[in-house]
């Protein structure tokens, strides 16, 4: 349908289609291999699954790229690897949470998975739009160097999300083994513990960002992109607020 509007460059890429969905639909499924083994207390097999899942991605992608240098067999081996994940996947429900009676389904328990699954996945849903929002914004509304200003601005942005991340899933197991023995309040109690953490590990940072972008900005990007010190300092607030 919108192939007529892509570059020529990517025209090609229109008939790789089925790829893409198999791709779509199993790295979304596969994201449970990416927390389930914490969940489960498993560390160090979440670690290896990580580390050679990355591995995988990044050398098997880059090395395909380098032989073929055609897209299709790029998306082709991106769509293997996560099909490759979903197996991984598989085979790690049927080692730990396999049952040997009752039913393979259970519509009782799938509706009350649902009702928590649900509102988490629509509040991620949000949130992620937000994030995508602002960049839809930015690139319309923006100039190319302004565009660039913003995108500048927001580099602090995975570190952010790489220490909230990290300290949220080592505290994650003991927040499921409360909440499965009925504890709400010592799970609530370890959420706000995380939260703790997370606050006084990132707000000295974050207020160093906050007064020292002008210098900072500066000395990494030159004064070319001195533009990004205000949109910085306001993304560096909001980031606090979502801290706490």
């Amino acid at each position: 349908l919108f192939g007529e509007h892509l570059s020529a460059g990517l025209a090609h890429a229109a008939n790789l289609g089925p790829w893409l969905v198999v791709m779509a639909v199993c790295w979304v499924w596969g994201q449970v291999l990416d927390q389930l083994p914490t969940v489960d207390e498993r560390v160090r097999y979440q670690v290896y699954v990580l580390v050679t899942m990355s591995l995988l991605r990044a050398g098997g992608t880059v090395l395909v790229a380098w032989l073929t240098r055609d897209i299709h067999y790029v998306v082709i081996a991106l769509a293997m690897l996560t099909v490759f994940k979903i197996v991984l996947l598989q085979a790690y429900l049927w080692r730990f949470h396999r049952r040997s009676e009752g039913p393979l389904l259970s519509w009782a328990r799938l509706r009350e998975q649902a009702g928590q699954a649900v509102p988490m996945g629509a509040g991620g849903l949000l949130f992620h739009m937000r994030i995508r929002g602002e960049q839809w914004l930015a690139a319309m509304l923006f100039t190319p160097a302004q565009y660039a200003a913003f995108s500048v601005a927001s580099v602090a942005a995975p570190l952010i999300m790489v220490a909230r991340k990290s300290v949220s899933f080592v505290m994650l197991p003991s927040m499921s083994r409360e909440h499965s023995e009925g504890n709400i309040h010592r799970v609530l109690a370890i959420n706000n513990r995380v939260n703790t953490i997370i606050a006084s590990a990132l707000f000295p940072i974050l207020a160093y960002v906050l007064f020292f972008a002008h210098p900072l900005i500066e000395l990494v990007y030159t004064r070319a992109m001195i533009d990004a010190v205000p949109v910085m300092q306001i993304l560096v607030l909001t980031w606090a607020v979502q801290t706490v």
